[in-house]
């Protein structure tokens, strides 16, 4: 939170009653974040294949609905014909 300097450094200095300028010293002590680990990115790769199949399966049902929206008898003017002819 605490890892460059300005407003937020200021701020927490003057909630905690620390000395500003030490503030600024230990956030720039503090260890980088140095990204994910590598468990973490294991996860986000399986994550983002799980999009991509979840995707993939989504637009294939939607293809498949268009297609039977527009092929089969009830979307068509076939089963009008069929529901006035047994009248």
């Amino acid at each position: 939170m605490a890892r460059g300097k300005g407003p937020a450094v200021a701020a927490i200095g003057k909630a905690k009653i620390v000395e500003v300028s030490r503030v600024g010293r230990n956030a720039a002590r503090a260890p980088k974040n140095r990204g994910l680990t590598a468990t973490e990115r294991e996860e986000l790769a399986q994550l983002r294949q799980r999009v991509k199949t979840l995707e993939r399966e989504r637009d294939m049902l939607e293809e498949a609905t268009a297609f039977f929206a527009t092929h089969s008898a009830w979307g068509s003017d076939l089963w009008r014909r069929r529901k006035r002819a047994g009248r």
